[in-house]
């Protein structure tokens, strides 16, 4: 993976389709060749350089192309219609990009291990204290080489500064009223007890406590966090070590700042 432009290799084989197929002159995309082309390049996409990403990308947005690349795999196997397959080279593109967006966000975020002043996101003495030695017990574990203990600490502790940052607001109206709140059956808004991360995590974006950026990351850090159960460790098929669990930890720090 080139470390400058993380997925320049699956964004050049796009470009180089679109404009193949942009240029053909019929309803239909007959050429042999060029079925062939888009059948390979979506077979390079599963089998080179998709375990690259799969630790780091967003669930989301690898599921997005995953399923765009298969289109394109079953696709070629007739005469699809140009538009179609332009339309699909169109989003795996776009996704594409967003996905290199966080794979460099990753990439470039190092900072200071000691834990920042809780004081402007809870009032109480006791509960900065808790904050801090759990900011701790995350380094802790990475250090220890305990990937896993080290990512479900970082979603629990990041779910409590969301909570934090709710409840530091004097008028949650904007909040219960997000677009993105969790709603029950009848469309209201469900107390914040049975809210789970990804609900703080659209919720935060959408009143810009946190970026686009963040919240992407952060629905990486979010799925880890699920891998305390073994069974959703196996269903992805992923064995994570002490250096993803530290790219994930600066992840956790950018993240919990912005909240801060």
């Amino acid at each position: 993976m080139d470390s400058k432009d993380p997925i320049a290799g699956p964004l050049d084989d796009i470009k180089k389709i679109l404009r193949v197929v942009s240029a053909i002159q019929t309803q239909r995309v007959c050429s042999q060749d060029v079925r062939a082309h888009l059948k390979a390049m979506g077979l390079a996409w599963f089998n080179s350089y998709r375990q690259d990403y799969s630790k780091l990308g967003s669930a989301e947005t690898l599921s997005k192309l995953d399923s765009k690349y298969n289109a394109l795999i079953s696709s070629a196997e007739g005469t699809p219609s140009k538009r179609k397959v332009c339309d699909r080279l169109k989003v795996i593109k776009k996704a594409l990009i967003e996905l290199r967006e966080q794979l460099l966000t990753l990439s470039t975020m190092t900072t200071s291990d000691v834990p920042p002043s809780f004081s402007a996101l809870v009032p109480d003495p006791f509960m900065q204290q808790v904050l801090a030695a759990r900011w701790n017990e995350c380094t802790s574990c990475i250090a220890a080489d305990a990937p896993i203990a080290a990512i479900v600490m970082m979603g629990g502790l990041l779910e409590s500064f969301f909570l934090a940052r709710v409840n530091r607001e004097s008028n949650k109206q904007p909040i219960f009223q997000a677009k993105s709140a969790p709603k029950d059956k009848s469309h209201q808004t469900i107390p914040l007890k049975d809210w789970v991360l990804r609900n703080y995590i659209d919720v935060a974006h959408e009143l810009h406590w946190i970026s686009q950026s963040a919240h992407d990351v952060s629905e990486v850090l979010r799925e880890y966090r699920n891998f305390i159960h073994p069974y959703k460790q196996v269903s992805r098929g992923i064995m994570l070590n002490t250096k993803d669990a530290g790219v994930l930890w600066e992840v956790f720090k950018s993240i919990a700042r912005q909240l801060l």
